[in-house]
């Protein structure tokens, strides 16, 4: 069994203060697929939320949560398994309170054989700190084939992906914001980017993709890193 994107990774922000930020996929997503989706507040106080206009009738579960007041940003994961679609929508909206500026990323995983079941495998990591070639920490693994997605924000420089990632898209919100991914079959992955940074948000998760009792399993563990220099710095909006 493989796991591999039907939707790869999207992403948009805006630099102003906002309720809310919509980011739309390509296609109305499939019934059984994994969703992901990475979150930068620029208010470290604030309380993000997300929705979207499936209409499967299944929520988003958060994964992980790092407020770092000395960025100026909260950072947040979730992720949820497509019900039944209705409606034709296919958008993604995340909020924030107060309004502040929000960026966000993307993405649809699907599996080569029908019938899994995905879930969060491992304790997802929420981490922070200041300096080159931050490291969020090493997610341990059962062996089974996975796939590996990291998010990294820098106010100060665009960070280069970690060995043996492949670089995915880029949008700028607090600065440039990356998503890389690769596969491997370790008990162990570490998560890290490459570059000079100033202060940075980190997280990880894992999740795992079972075709029952014994089955094989694929999961794919998706890391945010947010960098900045300043707390709640707005800046332009641009997508690559």
């Amino acid at each position: 069994m493989t796991v591999s994107a039907k939707q790869n990774w999207t992403g948009t922000g805006t630099g102003s203060s906002v309720a809310s930020e919509p980011l739309a996929f390509a296609n109305v997503p499939i019934a059984g697929n994994l969703l992901v989706c990475y979150a930068e507040l620029g208010n470290s106080g604030g309380t993000g939320g997300i929705g979207d206009d499936i209409g499967d009738s299944v929520s988003w579960s958060q994964f992980a949560i790092k407020a770092n007041a000395t960025e100026g940003v909260k950072c947040y994961g979730w992720w949820k398994v497509v019900g039944t679609p209705s409606g034709g929508g296919k958008t993604v909206t995340v909020s924030a309170s107060p309004n502040e500026p929000i960026s966000l990323v993307i993405a649809e995983y699907q599996s080569s054989v029908g019938g899994i079941t995905w879930g969060l495998n491992g304790t997802a990591i929420q981490t922070s700190g200041s300096g080159s070639n931050p490291a969020l920490g090493t997610i341990s693994m059962s062996g089974d084939p996975s796939t590996v997605n990291s998010f990294i924000s820098s106010d100060t420089a665009v960070a280069t992906a970690g060995a043996g990632f492949t670089r995915q898209t880029t949008v700028t919100h607090f600065g440039d914001d990356a998503v890389e991914d690769l596969f491997t079959t370790g008990t162990s992955q570490a998560v890290a980017w490459v570059g000079s940074l100033g202060n940075w948000t980190g997280l990880a998760g894992a999740f795992k993709a079972a075709t029952g009792a014994g089955g094989g399993s694929m999961m794919p563990i998706f890391a945010l890193i947010l960098d900045g220099l300043g707390g709640g710095r707005q800046h332009g909006n641009r997508l690559h």
